[in-house]
Order: structure tokens, then sequence, then C-alpha cells
């Protein structure tokens, strides 16, 4: 008894060191590692593997974002190591990789070194606990991967695995990643357990097709934003005389060349009530582009439900002030884990969308932000050799037949 609590205190002093250590010298961890590793090839029974494993996970599991940009590589080889463990909690593994995952960019410029070793960590959770309790919270961090790690690479074996999951039984998920751990030479074999059939290579999915679009959307809301600059509101104070008021001008359109202004739109996106299909997965919503705009980032969802609305954000960057339509498709994946594709509802942008308000308008009076709105609509519809140099000739014929008064009451 006397030697049990003597081997049980040596164990705590242990313990409380190894967590001393590491957490001031984490590029210990290596070593931290490779000590435990020799313990149980030695002394299998003995508690003190899984104790100092428990130890070096909760120091990964509660560190800070600055420590974990310091040491992300020694981190992820104690959730790798800490994944093939029943015993530890793998859902504060999962939220540590969605840091990882997500801070991919500030932490190591999306490198595929980080990459890699996030999904390794998955392999290991697929392998050791199975989907069942994981299923949600790894397939979003798997689809997070697939549609935006900054690596192409991590992009498609993010994507191998979210087909595993969505895809395959518990069983044959560890009969292919354990496989994969061996070699390639070994992988094709393992995928053909997925399918009945020959080991043989296996046939491309086949996308079809819909003639009739199964995805409408409606826009809720519309709006340029651009930021208000001091240099925009001490132009403002120049309005008292002919001359400063061509000052002000000048200005105004040297500023305006300057100016990042962009359009942020929101839509409502949902199932046509009547569809074939009840739920969508991993739903792609991609647009045709302009030489007008710039392109336009593709839309992923997780899924969607006829009994329910998405909201999708897109944000257009115009080169010119130009209204356009942008033809789209959507591709999905059903229940019956099949692939189609489908024309959406074209995205429409008109001119009075791209009218800009007056920059400074709340920070002055209402006849004052009617002065220099008029000595500006003036300075643009007077067809001067200047004004030509400033605003295109086709805006310019374009005012010409618009007041000022016509704008400020619509």
């Amino acid at each position: 008894m006397r030697d049990s609590c003597h081997l049980r205190d040596r164990i705590l002093n242990l313990q409380s060191f190894i967590s001393g250590l590491i957490s001031t010298f984490p590029q210990n961890i290596p070593q931290a590692l490779k000590f435990i590793e020799c313990v149980k090839s030695e002394t299998p029974d003995s508690s003190v593997f899984l104790d100092v494993l428990l130890v070096l996970h909760k120091l990964v599991t509660v560190a800070d974002h600055s420590q974990r940009k310091n040491n992300f590589l020694v981190y992820l080889k104690v959730l790798k190591k800490s994944a093939l463990e029943k015993e530890i909690n793998p859902q504060k593994t999962i939220a540590c990789l969605e840091n990882f995952a997500e801070s991919a960019t500030d932490i190591d410029n999306g490198s595929w070194h980080l990459g890699n070793e996030v999904l390794s960590v998955c392999r290991n959770l697929l392998i050791c606990h199975g989907t069942q309790d994981l299923y949600t919270d790894l397939g979003d961090l798997m689809f997070g991967m697939l549609t935006a790690y900054p690596d192409t690479d991590i992009q498609d074996k993010a994507r191998f695995l979210y087909a595993l999951m969505t895809g395959a039984s518990d069983d044959k998920i560890r009969s292919v990643l354990e496989d994969t751990i061996y070699g390639a030479s070994t992988v094709s074999q393992a995928l053909s357990t997925l399918l009945p059939g020959s080991v043989s290579l296996l046939k491309q999915t086949e996308i079809e097709h819909l003639d009739v679009p199964v995805l409408s959307w409606r826009r809720a809301t519309v709006a340029p934003v651009g930021e208000v600059t001091d240099h925009f509101r001490s132009l403002a104070r120049l309005s008292d005389g002919s001359t400063v008021d061509q000052v002000l001008v000048r200005e105004y359109f040297d500023e305006l060349k300057e100016r990042r202004v962009h359009l942020c739109a929101e839509y409502s996106l949902e199932l046509s009530p009547d569809s074939e299909f009840e739920d969508l997965f991993a739903v792609s919503l991609h647009f045709d582009g302009s030489q007008s705009y710039e392109r336009i980032p593709d839309q992923h969802l997780l899924s969607i439900c006829k009994s329910e609305r998405k909201s999708v954000k897109t944000e257009f960057y115009p080169k010119s002030p130009t209204p356009w339509t942008f033809p789209g498709w959507a591709t999905f994946s059903t229940v019956d884990k099949l692939t189609y594709t489908c024309d959406l509802p074209a995205l429409q942008l008109e001119f009075r969308h791209l009218m800009l308000p007056m920059p400074w308008v709340e920070q002055l009076k209402e006849d004052e932000a009617l002065h220099i709105f008029t000595i500006l609509w003036e300075s643009i519809t007077t067809d001067t050799e200047q004004n030509r140099s400033d605003v295109s000739a086709s805006w310019s014929g374009s005012f010409s037949n618009i007041t000022s008064n016509m704008l400020l009451t619509n």
C-alpha cells in the first residue's frame, strides 16, 4: 500500500514537472512525446502515458492564439497522438482544429504543412472515434477546408475525407484510412472496398444537369459601401466662392479616383416548392464574370432543405459604373449521393444601385448639401474639355437631360 501511494506521488510530481516544463518551453513537446512512447512500450499497463498525454492535450486546447501561432507544429503533434485515445475528449480537439483552419493564413500563410497536419488529426479521429458523435462538427470542419483552405491540395484531401464521412460506414472508413497510413500502393484496393465489384479504376461521378432550376432567391438588400475620409469632410468647407468652388470640384474628382467602393448585396436562397428534392448537400453557387466587374467568388453552403431559407451575401466590385446581369448556376449533392447542376436566376444590378450618396451629407445642413451638389452637378453636365477628362463623354451625355432636382426628389 505504501509503495502504491509512493508511486502515485511520483507520477503526480512527474506530471507537474512536465506541465511546467512544456508550458515554459513548448519546443520540448517532441521530447515529452518520445518519453511517454518509451514508457508505453516498456510498461504498457502504466497510466503514465495517458496521464501525461492528458496534461499535454490540455495545454494545447487552452492555449491562446499567439501561443498556437508560434508553436503550431508541435501542438498538432500532440493533437495527432491524442486523437487516437478514446479517453481524451475529441470535441475539444476539433474545436482547436477549427481555430487552426480558420486562422491558417495568419498562422502560416495557409501553408500545405499546416493543412496536412490538421487533416492528419482528423484522420486519426475518424479511425479512433468514428462518425457517430463527431459527424456534424467534423463534417463542418472538412467542408470549410474543402471550400476555403488556401492550398488546393489540402482542399482535395479534405474533400476525400468529407466524401468518406458522408458515403461510407465507420468500418469502411477505418479500413481505407488505416491502409493509407502504410503507403499509396494499398490505397486503390482500400478504396475499392467502398463499392462492390472488382479492384479496378473507379468510374468518375457523373454530374446530371437539371433543365428546371430547383433553387430560387430574392434580393433582400443591396447598398454601396465606401468609407468617408477626413479629406472628403474638409472639402465640404470649401464652398464659399467661385474660385474655391473650382478647387472643390477638382479635389472631389481626385478623391473619387482613389476611393474604393463596392456593392454589398444579401439574398434569401430557398428550395423551389415544386422541387423533387427535400434536402440538398454541399451546395456551391457559381457566377459568370464580367469585364466591368471583378470576379465574384463562389458561395458554398453545407446544406439546405425545403423548410428553411439561407442568407447569402455577395460583394460586387465594379471597375466602371455599369449595370449588369450575372448568370449563375449551382452544383449540389442529394441524399442518394448523386451530383446535379442547374441554372440559377440571374443576379441583376441596376443603375440606381450604383448611385452613391453624397459622402458628407450627414455633416452638412440641407441648404449646404444642396449648394455643394449643385456645384458638382453643373460641373458634370457642363460640356468642357476639363470635365471630359474627369467624367467620360458617355456619362456626361447621359446626364445632360437630367436636372439636380430630379435626383434630389427621387
